[in-house]
């Protein structure tokens, strides 16, 4: 009814966020510009959370959409996975074989992966999505993946976005080793 009235290409308002219709609002482009900021330094991780529906898997998108040639990015959207289950997924997410194979044997393929990539002049990207529902155990698995380097840089960057629950969840206690590892964290107010 609308496409027809309004000469639509494509159906609006639709609930699965969608790169082509991503707007940048001040708010967005802030966002943007620390993931930016994060993908220029190449180590690290970049912490952005924000409200449900403020946009933040559509900003992941349309960074995912206009990434260099030399990033190769997995993406995950995450439920509540435990340390090994996420370790098994990005394995899956960047098409290592994680069948009938250990952690160990999983880690030591994705750590070879990773140095094939940069042996290449390519780098990997992580981008965790509801990051919010991660267990920190499973947050501190991430941070133990960011160890990979090489010549002194690291093999993997990850991108956490997640609702205003991550926050404290970063902020505990036990979490000062991940704290120092983040690069740039943004947090809007929307009105």
């Amino acid at each position: 009814m609308y496409e027809s009235h309004y000469r639509l290409n494509a159906k609006p308002f639709q609930l699965t966020p969608d790169p082509k219709f991503f707007f940048a609002s001040k708010w967005h482009k802030r966002a943007l510009s620390y993931l930016q900021y994060g993908l220029s330094q190449g180590e690290g991780f970049i912490v952005i959370t924000g409200d449900i529906g403020t946009g933040k898997t559509t900003l992941a998108n349309s960074l995912l959409a206009n990434i260099e040639t030399d990033i190769v990015a997995a993406q995950i959207v995450t439920p509540k996975l435990s340390p090994d289950e996420i370790v098994k997924m990005v394995a899956a997410k960047f098409s290592i074989d994680i069948q009938n194979k250990s952690k160990t044997e999983i880690l030591k393929a994705l750590e070879d992966y990773l140095y094939s990539l940069s042996k290449k002049g390519l780098r990997a990207l992580l981008l965790v999505d509801e990051a919010q529902n991660l267990p920190l155990e499973t947050i501190e698995e991430l941070r133990m993946l960011s160890n990979f380097q090489q010549d002194g840089k690291p093999l993997l960057q990850s991108f956490l976005l997640g609702q205003e629950e991550l926050q404290p969840i970063l902020r505990a206690p036990n979490m000062e080793q991940f704290r120092q590892r983040i690069v740039a964290s943004c947090h809007p107010i929307i009105t």
